[in-house]
């Protein structure tokens, strides 16, 4: 026989919202998904006396708050927090306390990546590169360089963008860098700079930046036609729907 996983809490009346990822919650339902998608949060920061009160009080779940103050790390806390119902299989719980346990051993710059590419992801360029910026005084690479010239671009300060790209191809040497610093010399208007410093390798680089060039317009005209909010309820839906399937 399959289980069938069912969310055992009421809808809470007052929404619980998360300042670190900008997503409101109403269910112990979207607790667990937005945990799982935005695990690094959970691990990074701690977890907030608020959500404890809001998962007892408008959730229902008061053994929570009973039993928080016996809990003396933030493994356990999280830990308690998914297995307070029935929710998470026992496998998909003991994935999630592994997936704690690597971050744990990452070092810090490692981490301070790791959050930033969270950010990152939800286009919020300022906090990515906060963390970006602690990342590079730790360890200086061409990844973290990289993603700190993507944020730059993002924000149209492309003078920095420009100098964080090309350091990126000096540590790495690697051309798909390269061009990303062409791309944006083209965007200052520096069309015969880039074709006198790419020479040979010119053609292929016009492809990729007229390549470029479409895909930004098709993610522009998507934006404007479906919202933020839009997006993220359709991802959640399908989601529950995955989720929601008889697990054999």
């Amino acid at each position: 026989m399959g289980q069938i996983i069912l969310c055992e809490t009421k809808e809470a009346e007052n929404t619980y919202r998360f300042s670190s990822f900008h997503q409101e919650i109403s269910t112990y339902e979207e607790l667990c998904y937005y945990i799982r998608e935005y695990f690094i949060f959970f691990v990074e920061e701690e977890i907030p006396e608020s959500l404890v009160m809001w998962i007892s009080s408008e959730l229902g779940i008061r053994d929570l708050e009973q039993e928080w103050d016996r809990l003396s790390t933030q493994k356990e806390k999280l830990e308690k927090i998914i297995t307070c119902r029935n929710y998470f299989l026992p496998q998909e719980i003991n994935v999630l306390m592994k997936k704690y346990d690597r971050y744990e051993k990452m070092t810090d710059g490692e981490r301070k990546n790791r959050l930033a590419d969270e950010y990152i992801k939800q286009h919020r360029y300022d906090r990515a590169l906060h963390y970006y910026r602690q990342a590079y005084y730790i360890e200086k690479n061409a990844k973290t360089c990289y993603n700190m010239g993507v944020c730059y671009a993002h924000q149209w300060d492309f003078e920095h963008a420009a100098a964080y790209f090309y350091e990126a191809y000096e540590i790495s040497g690697r051309k798909h860098i390269l061009h990303a610093y062409y791309a944006i010399l083209m965007m200052q208007g520096e069309f015969a700079s880039v074709k006198i410093m790419a020479g040979s390798d010119y053609p292929a680089f016009i492809k990729k930046w007229n390549n470029w060039r479409n895909e930004w317009e098709r993610q522009r005209q998507d934006a404007g036609n479906m919202t933020n909010h839009q997006q993220k309820k359709k991802i959640l839906e399908q989601w529950k729907k995955d989720y929601r399937k008889e697990v054999e």
